[in-house]
């Protein structure tokens, strides 16, 4: 189904899976984004999404630049706060991992900018409680192939450099 992301033109709890590759960042009510998501999914059902992430937020001019904007940067959510909108929405079990070497990656897309210190993708999962009136805890994973780079979110806490 290639739909909107809010609202999504589908009944509750139908859908097993939702797959999402770098759109959520786009959004503006990423809060509606989760519970709509989080609506449509039966309950066991679970999110994979490749997105955008900050380690923390941007400062005004990278956060106001229209490139970045473009570019799924400027416009993605802290990583503690995307955490905080799943566990609202419902979600339980919920990861947060960035995708090892991406720093390298988001440096050449706004080279000069120091984007890579504030921005990377990740892998965000979680699932839907069987018992859908039920509110999940979140788990980080980690990704141990470039120690000291790659952190994955854990408690709150943000990953990446300076997280």
């Amino acid at each position: 189904l290639l739909a909107e992301i809010d609202p999504l033109p589908i009944a509750d709890n139908t859908a097993d899976v939702i797959v999402s590759n770098c759109v959520v960042n786009l959004s503006t009510q990423k809060q509606a984004v989760f519970n709509e998501a989080y609506r449509v999914l039966k309950p066991g059902g679970r999110v994979a999404i490749s997105d955008m992430v900050l380690f923390k937020e941007l400062p005004p001019e990278l956060k106001n630049d229209l490139s970045l904007i473009c570019g799924c940067m400027g416009s993605a959510a802290p990583i503690v706060e995307l955490r905080k909108v799943m566990m609202q929405a419902g979600f339980e079990s919920i990861s947060i991992t960035e995708k090892k070497g991406f720093g390298e990656i988001v440096k050449g897309w706004a080279p000069g900018k120091g984007i890579e210190k504030y921005c990377t993708s990740a892998w965000i999962t979680a699932t839907k409680p069987l018992n859908s009136a039920a509110k999940g805890a979140s788990v980080a994973s980690l990704d141990t192939a470039t120690p000291g780079f790659d952190r994955a979110s854990e408690g709150g806490e943000g990953c990446g450099p300076g997280g």
